[in-house]
């Protein structure tokens, strides 16, 4: 394990990186105390001589579970919950306080982290940064307050969670497929994607044929 700094009794063991919500720098720190000048023996795997996979390989207790913890990373790839760099930025999977949970950071998911339980190899629900509150009020500052369809201004209260990209296509959980739309609008769109929605308002005249 690589040392990059320490400070105070601790050492940080992976690079920094940056979550977009408020833009804070975080790494992985460990006690100093818990680490030994002796290099053990590496643990036994056979993860891809990849980018991913060297990343991987510095996960906890990987002899263990490299199978899952890959399985896992493409898993959440795939669903968009997480992006190569991620995994390789907080270095593979870090063991949590909770018995058999493992997390990676992820800048792009709307959680900050997601988790996975190695035993069953069953991902688990993502990790709470923001709350459902914290998400709402965070894209009607985006937004300036308005429906992004119909553009019109509306209290907090009355603009509903939409996911612009439908969830029957692929779940996709960052926050940058999420939107606020008025009601009226969101009853149009549906489970749709925005050209249909786009295409049935201009057809009803709520907003102008121009758009695209």
């Amino acid at each position: 394990m690589e040392v990059f700094e320490e400070i105070d009794g601790w050492a940080r063991v992976t690079g920094y990186y940056k979550h977009h919500f408020d833009g804070n720098r975080v790494a992985r720190w460990l006690k100093t105390s818990s680490l030994s000048p002796d290099k053990p023996d590496p643990p036994k795997h056979s993860l891809p001589d990849t980018r991913l996979g060297k990343a991987l390989a510095k996960s906890d207790d990987v002899g263990r579970y490299w199978k899952r913890f890959m399985r896992a990373a493409n898993v959440a790839m795939e669903r968009g919950l997480v992006e190569e760099d991620d995994v390789v930025e907080c270095g593979g999977w870090i063991r949590s306080r909770s018995d058999g949970y493992y997390f990676a950071h992820t800048e792009s998911h709307i959680r900050g982290r997601i988790y996975l339980h190695a035993p069953s190899g069953r991902m688990a629900q993502w990790h709470p940064r923001m709350g459902d509150k914290e998400i709402a009020e965070y894209l009607y500052e985006q937004q300036n307050g308005k429906c992004v369809l119909c553009a019109v201004g509306f209290r907090l209260r009355n603009l509903e969670q939409d996911h612009i990209l439908p969830k029957r296509k692929k779940r996709i959980d960052k926050i940058s497929n999420l939107q606020l739309l008025c009601s009226a609008c969101n009853r149009v769109k549906g489970d749709r994607s925005m050209e249909y929605a786009v295409g049935r308002l201009q057809e009803q005249g709520v907003i102008d044929g121009e758009r695209n």
